[in-house]
């Protein structure tokens, strides 16, 4: 640890010694112990819900009592979240929306604010991730583990900060606050419409209480597997281009300008993930001051791919160009050349989590410390990749259909009549094979002091500190492998070493102009003929490098409560110290059939920073059903870790697509200072109405450009290694914005039509709706093109989101209908001179239960049932050569049909049994 972090924490633990001698004064409030009580005892209540009606029930309770703006879902019971994915039930709540991988939800974005942005704890322990940025993958954990999820949108000073949406708190059953023995077994049977094979799915968890209801404990444990297929088009890297022999589709004069695509690519991946693991608390009270309680998490997520592409590039001739989006209709070249590629992945990511907490009554005050330890862990067992290019051939796509109506999809064609590429003209010319490893550690210390006093209207005080260290390791092997060529050097074809397309079904029903399949690699003949023994590279240094974060943060905060507290809420401040340091390489790599050169030097760098955090919160009461809050904070989220990689990688393995990436190691963290204010009607015991306004005024961020760099070819590198370079490379690196806005209202309504007769009276709906407005500075007015970027949304940030939940129950069956819908976003604000939007995405769900027996409940639940697919689109940012900038897709009127991505992963059914006892 740096000694400038060790100062600090020596600094703020005696500080906050000081101030509990302070406030440590004889005017104990007894009155607000009896009130913790019974908010105690309300807690105890929640967990025995049961059925739809009383979790929304129970999120509405949650909501009234909280002093934060906050949401929450409650499970209906033990292992009975309303959804099977923890980030499928979080869509519904307002301001949340999801983006999924594989047809699952993965992430969320908070009031507009990007996944990575946002603080995950279980339990209070921080959560970590194995990818490249923070963003927690909650693909990778079972909702069953689960009590409720809550989204604090507003922080107190007691809160841990990095956080600028607001944070998701994760929370498993507590043992002391069940009043009685639990045990819940469940097996599910799963079928994905696309997957060729149907899954298994067995949860269990048990809750008891001994020693006079002194020491509890819950385990949990889940074993999940899911086949999922993906039907996709990636149409990349869209630029102004010259063109010859063009003409405008309207007018059929000459045109020599296009914005076009750089390739076309169809491909499809199949995915058989495994999930497994499983949670257990132990909760002990030796006495009636003190408490302690152990929270262990472990979850393993194995995920076995395979994917096949077919990319089609340096088609441009012949077009006929739209006049009015200046983008082709039709491409065609008779010297078109791609890729035929194939990959097999192994990913494992193993996360554990680990937090012993204890907490004692001292008489005037209560003390509560925390040690956590938190890590995932990911590898690539196997990381294989298999490229075929073709020979040069004559090859189009075509955006229109018959009638001259524009497609979603392109129709691509080639010389011959399956695929594009003729496999007996495709040679081997790059094999693949290389390891990954990245983990992450999260080291937690904390204490909180909590005292009860009189003053004023200052009913308490509470202060703390904690310590963390974070350090993220990236390790890489070379992978790209010299062998290209048969033992005599001979070139190999792809129609010697292939196998049909594994599938007669693409993207069937759902795009009719797609491929119908194309030669694929046969990997095991590869591999067992070039690399029977496999290959070991050696380590990749311009990709080994480590993140290390350092931090300490101190708070106080006082607890007020006026006029029989009508008037109630905190304020206070969080001071934070944090330093980073980046350690690893940068250089170039080059192909390995020309020498497999790889130039690195080491790099090395450290940043500090410092921030002041006060927050406000306040809770008026305006009668028995209505009340108003209003709070203001400072907040801040540091960058992902992946964003600060020391130094920049040039990729020029591959030929045909020479890459650059980077990170930046002195990125600023994303800071804003937010206001909310909403008002509330619970007008009945699970009515609620609710309306709030937000906005956050942020003065710097983070996204990662692609833009243009000239690289200098390194000084002793030889002509063909040196002619990859010639041109400028696209560079994907992070960067700070300047600054903007987001701002918001989230409107709710709940309601149980119980006061209906009959059949009437099982009806309930949840619903609730977001707009969000974002205005973002990516590029210093200083600099070029920044003219092209002025009023650009912040990323992630969609305008309109939308959840509506209709239920019925009664005591024996019971069955919900969920909407979510969510309009465009930004995905990539700067590639090359275009952006990348999300198109809008909808999803409608059903489940349905009944009740057999005592404790035995048959399920069914199906989720994107009108088999939606996942769409994004280019347009034109940086006007140049005659074109003008598009500006803001969301507003400007600017063309969407220019599709970027396409793809389908089709409906996913499960049929489980629980029981309860």
């Amino acid at each position: 640890m740096a000694m400038q972090i060790k100062t600090i924490s020596k600094n703020v633990l005696l500080g906050v010694v000081g101030g509990v001698a302070l406030f440590n004064y004889p005017s104990y409030a007894e009155g607000e112990v009896e009130k913790k009580e019974e908010a105690s005892a309300k807690v105890i209540e929640e967990v025995e819900v049961v059925g739809m009606r009383l979790s929304a029930q129970s999120q509405r309770d949650a909501k009234k009592n909280s002093t934060n703006v906050s949401d929450s879902i409650f499970a209906e019971g033990m292992g009975k979240l309303p959804d099977e994915n923890i980030a499928e039930a979080m869509q519904r709540i307002t301001g949340v929306g999801i983006s999924r991988e594989d047809g699952e939800g993965s992430t969320v974005t908070i009031r507009g604010v990007d996944p990575s942005l946002n603080n995950v704890t279980m339990n209070g322990v921080v959560m970590t991730n194995g990818g490249d940025d923070n963003a927690v993958n909650f693909s990778s954990m079972s909702a069953d583990m689960l009590k409720s999820i809550e989204v604090v949108k507003s922080p107190s000073a007691n809160h841990d900060e990095g956080s600028l949406g607001g944070t998701v708190n994760l929370k498993t059953f507590r043992p002391l606050e069940i009043k009685r023995r639990k045990l819940n077994a469940a097996i599910q049977l799963k079928s994905n419409s696309l997957a060729e094979k149907d899954d298994v799915a067995v949860k269990g968890s048990y809750a008891d209480k001994f020693r006079d209801e002194s020491i509890g404990f819950v385990f949990s444990g889940f074993y999940d597997e899911q086949s999922v297929r993906n039907d996709y088009y990636n149409i990349f890297n869209w630029r102004v281009f010259p063109i010859t022999n063009s003409t405008s589709a309207q007018t059929g004069e000459a045109v020599t300008g296009a914005y076009d695509p750089t390739g076309w690519e169809a491909g499809v991946k199949f995915n058989q993930r495994i999930r497994y693991g499983g949670t257990a608390t132990l909760q002990i009270e030796p006495d009636t001051q003190s408490s302690l309680s152990l929270d262990l998490s472990y979850s393993m997520l194995e995920v076995d791919a395979d994917s096949h592409q077919v990319r089609l590039t340096s088609i441009r001739k012949g077009n006929v160009v739209d006049d009015a989006s200046g983008s082709s209709f039709y491409v065609s070249s008779d010297a078109a050349s791609g890729n035929i590629l194939s990959r097999q992945q192994q990913t494992e990511t193993e996360d554990v989590l680990v937090g012993l907490t204890y907490e004692r009554d001292l008489g005037e005050w209560n003390l509560s410390t925390n040690a956590s330890m938190s890590q995932s862990a990911q590898t690539w067992p196997e990381n294989r990749r298999v490229n075929f290019k073709p020979e040069l051939s004559e090859a189009s796509a075509n955006w229109l259909d018959a009638n001259g109506n524009i497609q979603t999809l392109p129709s691509l064609a080639g010389p011959v009549g399956y695929g594009i590429f003729d496999p007996a003209t495709s040679a081997l010319f790059q094999l693949y094979d290389d390891n990954r490893d990245v983990e992450d550690t999260y080291k937690s210390i904390s204490f909180d002091l909590e005292g009860f006093v009189e003053y004023g209207p200052i009913v308490g005080v509470e202060l703390g500190a904690k310590y963390f260290s974070r350090v993220k390791s990236y390790t890489q092997t070379v992978g790209n492998t010299p062998f290209t060529v048969d033992d005599n050097g001979d070139p190999v074809y792809l129609s010697d070493y292939s196998r049909d397309f594994p599938i007669n079904d693409f993207f069937s029903g759902v795009q009719s102009n797609a491929l119908s399949g194309w030669d694929i690699a046969d990997f095991d003949r590869i591999f067992n003929t070039f690399l029977p023994g496999g290959f070991d590279g050696d380590q990749d240094l311009i990709n080994t490098y480590d993140i290390e974060t350092d931090a300490m943060a101190a708070y106080i905060m006082a607890n007020v409560s006026a006029f029989e507290d009508r008037i109630s809420g905190d304020f206070g401040v969080r001071l934070v110290e944090t330093e980073t340091r980046s350690i690893g390489h940068e250089g170039i790599n080059f192909p390995a059939d020309q020498g497999g050169l790889s130039i690195v030097s080491a790099v090395s760098k450290k940043k500090n920073y410092s921030n002041v955090l006060p927050s406000m919160n306040l809770r008026f009461v305006l009668n028995e059903e209505m009340l108003v809050r209003f709070s203001i904070a400072k907040v801040m989220a540091r960058p992902p870790q992946g964003k600060l990689r020391p130094g920049t990688v040039i990729n020029a393995t591959n030929r045909t697509n020479v890459r650059g990436s980077g990170g930046n190691p002195m990125l600023d963290p994303t800071k804003a200072t937010q206001f909310d204010l909403s008002w509330e009607w619970y007008f009945a015991e699970t009515g609620l109405v609710s309306a709030a306004g937000f906005y956050k005024d942020i003065s710097t961020f983070v996204y990662n450009a692609t833009q243009d760099q000239i690289v200098e070819c390194p000084e002793g590198v030889d002509d063909d290694n040196c002619a990859l370079l010639d041109d400028p490379v696209p560079v994907n690196q992070a960067i700070n914005g300047q600054g903007g806005k987001i701002y918001g209202l989230e409107l709710a309504y709940q309601q149980d039509l119980n006061f209906l007769p009959g059949f009437l009276q099982g009806f309930g709906y949840i619903l609730n709706y977001t707009y969000t407005d974002s205005e973002g500075s990516y590029v210093d007015p200083s600099e070029p093109n920044s003219e092209y970027y002025d009023g650009f949304p912040f990323l992630s940030t969609s305008e309109d989101t939308m959840n509506a939940t209709l239920y019925w129950e009664n005591d024996q069956y019971s069955v919900r209908l969920a909407y979510n819908y969510r309009s465009e976003y930004l995905v990539d604000p700067v590639v090359l001179d275009s952006s990348i939007w999300q198109d809008a995405v909808s999803s409608l769900d059903l489940s349905m239960s009944a009740v057999l027996s005592k404790g035995l409940k048959l399920s069914l639940a199906a989720t994107n049932l009108t088999n939606e697919s996942d769409r994004q689109f280019a347009t034109l940012t940086v006007g140049q050569d005659g074109f003008e900038g598009e500006g803001n897709a969301l507003n400007s009127g600017a063309p969407t049909w220019r599709t970027s991505y396409y793809g389908n992963t089709g409906r996913t059914v499960r049929l489980g049994l629980n029981y309860s006892f």
